[in-house]
């Protein structure tokens, strides 16, 4: 038949030589089956042997670089590891070719080891396979004592999890703890992070952390504590384009589970992440599921497409996008030099929004000019965090002229993961927010958010991070977002189930830096305290929304810059229009239903827009 122009049955050894092809030297173990033409037609079929960690990486190389389209690994489960400590398994410079894992259990060895890394790829698919750790990297246990001055507590590891915790090799000596309910064996409210100093034995599997926490925390005896450990990313994508990740598991992963960052991007991300089965003797299932965000997106020219993901667990973001900031050096009407981290991110064309320090909007231009310079004499120095180092300085030229401080901001909507889609998802039980997002042209559709403890859906740069930038055309629509924001406090300013926003040093960020913002058609059901937070923004359409069982329970979250007892807050805003919105069943914790302060400009539907049912 056509379609089996050839059939080959081949058998290569270590260094072993293919006979009647022209594959040349190969050095793997592995059975391959090959069917098909070559080229673009060809399939590569490959059987791994049970032992072999490099296999794969090798079967992969030789398929690509005899022209085949991609590999079929015949469904098994595989180690994998690489020869040095940085991933298990790298694809490098490749284009137009898929690995299909559909059946197949790919065994990472090395948890300091990343998994997957696709660099320089375009057009490049995964398929179907479920990664997962050899081993377990993660510990848990119950709090047995408190210090009465709020300094130490005491853990009993739960049966069954590593006792190693004082053996840096193996775990991170100075980790953050998580606080866990006994009952639910979710996130405990109001017990946020505690920063651990030191890990102290007390007996085989009892220890003592070290760490400073308030009274305010709700720790208590019989709570639970685990912490994230060394991170190594599970997918990273570097500077590709067109990537498509279909069906992929991600069983206890260790860090950023998928991170894609530089390139051209417009890559598509579908994947589930599963907590891992209880360690052998365990009686007790693993409290995360994960070490890190389940998607992180930096620097990306076209935004990413995350349909249908599961994604639960995490002690971090669920899905966050952004890009990052310059700093002023000098100005000088349309030449501007700026200090740039980690490495120049600019190009010719590219739209430039200025600021000031304190993210105040000052104007928008486009490069005509872009230049690395290698010997500049810097003349002034700073004391933002986020440009003491690692940087260098790169001259602007823009097509008009644009006034800039020194110290002021410089960000490129061009490359921060404009025109992102996330449609399909479900997010649930992690710490931080569902969506964190920081682009333009932004589709947020159709997605389940529950359990996130600070917030379902955030749009706001954060510049501690270094993480630009306020956000135009955006829609958020027909998204459920339940139960978030319930391991908070006073202080945070992201103090909306669904929040847009930005904030300084002084308070909300005037100047309307977020642009033409679309929420239509949610559900926020069951959050407590504010249920959405508009600030530093322009044109904002809110309508169609159901607010349900909102403002049950006291809530203090983000009292220091807001009412709590508020369920829409609005405020250095300009433009908003409320339409259609309904309320079912508020709570008595609720005050009004429209805040507007005074600094709320041209805001329509206050009294018709939002229509109470009976309580």
């Amino acid at each position: 038949m056509k379609r089996h122009l050839r059939r080959i049955f081949l058998w290569l050894g270590v260094g072993g030589m293919l006979a009647g092809g022209s594959f040349g030297l190969l050095s793997t173990e592995a059975q391959v089956y090959l069917y098909g033409a070559r080229r673009q037609a060809s399939i590569l079929t490959v059987h791994l042997p049970p032992n072999a960690p490099e296999a794969l990486q090798q079967a992969i190389e030789s398929a690509y670089k005899e022209g085949y389209r991609g590999v079929r690994i015949v469904p098994g489960t595989y180690p994998i590891e690489g020869p040095n400590n940085d991933f298990a398994l790298r694809l490098v410079n490749m284009r137009d070719f898929e690995v299909d894992g559909r059946g197949v259990t790919l065994v990472r060895l090395n948890p300091r080891q990343g998994g997957i890394h696709l660099d320089h790829c375009t057009h490049v698919t995964l398929r179907g396979f479920t990664v997962r750790l050899a081993t377990t990297v993660r510990t848990q246990g119950a709090i047995v004592a408190i210090d009465p001055h709020r300094e130490w507590f005491d853990i009993v590891v739960d049966k069954g999890y590593p006792t190693d915790l004082d053996n840096p090799a193996d775990f991170d000596p100075h980790p953050t703890a998580y606080f866990f309910d006994p009952k639910t064996l979710q996130w405990k409210p109001g017990a946020y992070d505690v920063s651990i100093s030191r890990v102290e034995r007390l007996g085989p599997n009892k220890f003592r952390f070290h760490g400073s926490f308030g009274a305010d925390h709700t720790m208590a005896v019989g709570d639970l504590v685990t912490y994230r450990n060394y991170l190594s990313t599970d997918l990273e994508v570097s500077d590709c384009a067109g990537i498509r990740v279909v069906g992929l598991t991600f069983v206890g992963p260790t860090g950023w589970v998928v991170h894609e960052g530089g390139g051209e991007g417009g890559n598509f991300y579908n994947y589930s992440i599963l907590y891992p089965p209880p360690p052998p003797g365990a009686t007790r299932r693993p409290l995360m599921a994960a070490g890190a965000d389940a998607f992180h997106s930096s620097g990306i020219r076209h935004g990413p497409t995350v349909e249908g993901c599961l994604l639960q667990g995490m002690p971090d973001d669920g899905i966050a996008i952004h890009g990052r900031y310059a700093m002023v050096q000098e100005s000088n009407g349309n030449h501007l030099i700026v200090r740039v981290p980690w490495g120049n991110f600019f190009q010719v064309g590219d739209r430039v929004r200025v600021y000031t320090k304190d993210l105040v909007p000052l104007g928008e231009a486009k490069l005509n000019g872009v230049e690395v310079l290698s010997n500049y004499q810097l003349q002034r120095q700073t004391d933002q965090k986020a440009f003491k180092e690692g940087y260098v300085f790169v001259s602007l030229t823009l097509n008009h002229d644009l006034s800039a401080p020194f110290e002021g901001l410089v960000s490129d909507p061009d490359e921060d993961g404009s025109g992102y889609v996330l449609r399909n998802n479900i997010i649930r039980n992690n710490r931080a927010r569902g969506l964190l997002l920081k682009a333009d042209d932004g589709l947020v559709e159709n997605n389940t958010i529950d359990g996130s403890t600070i917030a379902g859906i955030v749009i706001a740069p954060e510049l501690w991070w270094n993480e630009a930038d306020y956000s135009h055309h955006v829609v958020v629509r027909n998204n459920h977002i339940r139960h978030v924001g319930y391991v908070t406090w006073q202080g945070t300013d992201q103090a909306g189930a669904i929040s847009v926003m930005a904030s300084n040093d002084h308070g909300f960020v005037p100047g309307y830096g977020h642009q033409d913002i679309q929420i239509d058609g949610n559900t926020i059901e069951s959050c407590d305290g504010v249920n959405l937070l508009v600030t530093s923004a322009e044109n904002v359409d809110i309508r169609n929304n159901v607010f349900r069982d909102a403002q049950q329970h006291p809530s203090n979250r983000g009292a220091n810059w807001l009412d709590p007892k508020a369920l829409i807050y609005l405020t250095e805003c300009k433009g908003v229009h409320l339409q259609g919105n309904r309320v079912e069943r508020l709570g008595h914790e609720n005050a009004r239903l429209v805040e507007a302060t005074k600094t709320a400009l041209e805001v329509t539907g206050v009294s018709q827009g939002v229509h109470l049912a009976a309580r």
